[in-house]
C-alpha cells in the first residue's frame, strides 16, 4: 500500500516555530537529533484556513509540522500494523513483542487488511 505525502500549500506561510516559547531548539528538531521530552511545541499562527484539513505537511518557518489528518491516518497505520505483527507475524519479524498475541482474533480493521494483502491466516 503506498500514499503520497503532499507538500504543496495555497498560500504562504502560516505557523513559524517560536524559539523563544519552546524549550526544544529549532536546530534540533530539523537536524533530527533525538529527543525524549514531553514538551509540547509552540508555534505561531498567523491564520488558519479552509486548506488546513487537506494538506499533509503544513507550511512552516523551521521544524517541519504535519496536519492532525497525516497525524491520526499514520496513527491508525501503525496501531494496524503492530496487531498484525502481535496475532500473525512474519518470518522476519524481530520485535520481542511480535507474536506476543499470536491466535487471537483480528480487529476488523486488520482483517480487512489483512484480505486486501492476501494473506492466510
Amino acid at each position: 500500500m503506498y500514499f503520497q505525502f503532499s507538500d504543496f500549500y495555497k498560500r504562504d506561510v502560516s505557523f513559524v516555530y517560536s524559539d523563544d516559547e519552546n524549550v526544544i531548539s529549532q536546530y534540533d528538531l530539523t537536524e533530527g537529533t533525538k529527543i525524549e521530552a514531553d514538551d509540547v511545541l509552540q508555534y505561531e499562527v498567523d491564520k488558519i484556513d479552509n486548506y488546513i484539513e487537506s494538506y499533509d505537511l503544513l507550511p512552516t518557518i523551521g521544524p517541519p509540522l504535519v496536519s492532525q489528518k497525516f497525524k491520526e491516518l499514520l496513527s491508525d497505520m501503525l496501531r494496524i500494523e503492530r496487531e498484525l505483527s502481535e496475532k500473525m507475524p512474519g518470518p522476519k519479524n524481530l520485535e520481542s513483542w511480535a507474536g506476543s498475541k499470536k491466535g487471537q482474533g483480528l480487529s476488523n480493521e486488520a482483517e480487512t487488511i489483512r484480505k486486501k494483502a492476501g494473506v492466510r491466516h
